[in-house]
Parts: structure tokens; C-alpha cells; sequence
């Protein structure tokens, strides 16, 4: 229906937005799972309290996102992996000033498939991501 177009509309267009500014946003990929089913052709567009909760989430998160800091080659740098049932995040941080300070966040859907991984094969499937996605903070 038109109303339908119209919402999933909404929903593609934010999820634009703040995949845009995704690189600020930690557990950006947790929290898009939500929104992102109601964009799916074959699913019914039903907002929840659930979806509700994560969009409010997100406009937080967009309203507040970390502040990056640049990157100091003469620094280690250091990776954070992290997964959950849905995606694979990581933050890319250094220390400076005494403490640390996050330079990259990166996070992405797992496909179904890969959402039935057990936890260590999630766990080196991050690995394996993002080390290809920070390669050049790592090696050179």
C-alpha cells in the first residue's frame, strides 16, 4: 500500500542517514537490526514498542556520537572486536593523553547463515573483518 511505501520509505532514509555517520556509532549494527526487518519486501511493516525503543536508540546515538580522535602514527594502535547474534562491531582505538580514545568504530549484519555460527566461529570471523577493515591502521 501507499502508507506501507511511505514508512519503509522513512525507515531506508534514516538508516541512510545514520549509516552515513556510522563510523561514530558504536553497536551501530545491533541496533539497526531492528529497523532494518521492516525494510524486508516480504515482511508486514508492524512497529513495535521494540522498534520504537531502538529508533529512539538511535536518534540518541546519532545526537551524542563519539567525538574521534586522529590517529598518531608514532601510537599502537589497538582493535576491538566484538559480536552478537546479529552483526559484528569493533572499535579502533589509541591511547593518548593517558587515555583512550576511539578513532574508527565499524559494524555490519551478519547474513542469516552466519547468524547460526557458533560463538567462536563468530568470534573469528570478527577477527578476520576487521583486521581487513582497519588493515592500514595495522600494517601500514
Amino acid at each position: 500500500t501507499a502508507s506501507r511505501a511511505k514508512k519503509v520509505k522513512f525507515i531506508k532514509s534514516f538508516l541512510g542517514l545514520c549509516s552515513y555517520y556510522r563510523r561514530h556509532i558504536p553497536v551501530y549494527s545491533e541496533t539497526k537490526v531492528f529497523l532494518f526487518d521492516l525494510t524486508r519486501e516480504k515482511l508486514l511493516f508492524i512497529w513495535t514498542p521494540t522498534q520504537q525503543e531502538h529508533f529512539g536508540k538511535m536518534k540518541q546515538m546519532l545526537a551524542y556520537a563519539a567525538t574521534l580522535a586522529y590517529p598518531d602514527p608514532t601510537v599502537q594502535f589497538e582493535i576491538h572486536p566484538d559480536t552478537c547474534v546479529y552483526g559484528i562491531g569493533a572499535v579502533l582505538l589509541q591511547k593518548q593523553g593517558g587515555a583512550e580514545r576511539p578513532l574508527a568504530f565499524a559494524s555490519r549484519l551478519m547474513s542469516r547463515s552466519k547468524q547460526n555460527y557458533s560463538i567462536t566461529e563468530k568470534e573469528c570471523l570478527a577477527l578476520i573483518w576487521v583486521s581487513k577493515k582497519f588493515r592500514q591502521f595495522i600494517f601500514g
